[in-house]
């Protein structure tokens, strides 16, 4: 948007981050976003009206060690490796 030279440009801009990322191909969702929406919904189903330190708590040591040693594995598995700039850098 910052770099359009009128309002006709950043229209189109803007239509093609939502039609076709200029290569013409439409905007599809990867498998594994599926997978963590899937795992997100159910964790959620089984978690309604509970806190989530609250059912840690009764859980045993090595469970609740598994769990955790699990979240900060997605947290990693899911961050981007590639450095991107910030947009204000550039000018």
């Amino acid at each position: 948007m910052f770099r359009a030279t009128d309002f006709a440009n950043m229209r189109d801009i803007f239509a093609a981050a939502v039609s076709n990322f200029g290569g013409g191909q439409s905007l599809a969702v990867k498998p594994e976003v599926w997978l963590y929406l899937a795992l997100f919904i159910l964790s959620d189903l089984l978690l309604f009206n509970t806190r989530f330190d609250a059912w840690c708590e009764g859980k045993p040591m090595i469970v609740r060690w598994l769990v955790y040693a699990l979240l900060i594995f997605l947290i990693i598995a899911c961050s981007s490796v590639n450095s991107f700039p910030f947009i204000y850098f550039q000018f």
